[in-house]
């Protein structure tokens, strides 16, 4: 068997943590899921790419032309915004899984729960 190099082994990963995080959300894909997908050991994601943050973060990004969305009048961003959702489907999967990323991250702990509130109990 031809073992992947690294810049191999660092696309793989990429792919297969777009897909789950994209299809799960943040919270709900771990390293090992990630690993699994790409047929490797987990030990490698981590040596790879960093933190499974990091790697939300960088695969999560997305270069758009917002162009379009500004040059229309602000009442029509609206509009014009989910238009773009429905046609571009990688525009899509990365707003879905950001929304989800960052509606399904436990709060911390000793951090508020909201802005002003009280501290979490551990």
């Amino acid at each position: 068997m031809v073992r992947p190099t690294g810049a191999a082994t660092r696309e793989e990963i990429r792919v297969a943590a777009t897909r789950l995080f994209r299809e799960r959300g943040y919270s709900r894909t771990s390293v090992r899921d990630i690993a699994a997908l790409a047929e490797i050991n987990p030990a490698p994601v981590i040596r790879h790419l960093g933190t499974k943050e990091l790697l939300f973060l960088g695969t999560m990004q997305l270069t758009i032309d917002d162009e379009p969305l500004l040059a229309a009048p602000v009442t029509a961003f609206g509009e014009r915004f989910i238009e773009r959702l429905l046609a571009d489907d990688d525009m899509r999967g990365v707003y879905l899984a950001l929304v989800r990323g960052s509606s399904e991250a436990p709060p911390r702990p000793g951090r508020p729960r909201s802005p002003g509130g009280p501290p979490r109990r551990t």
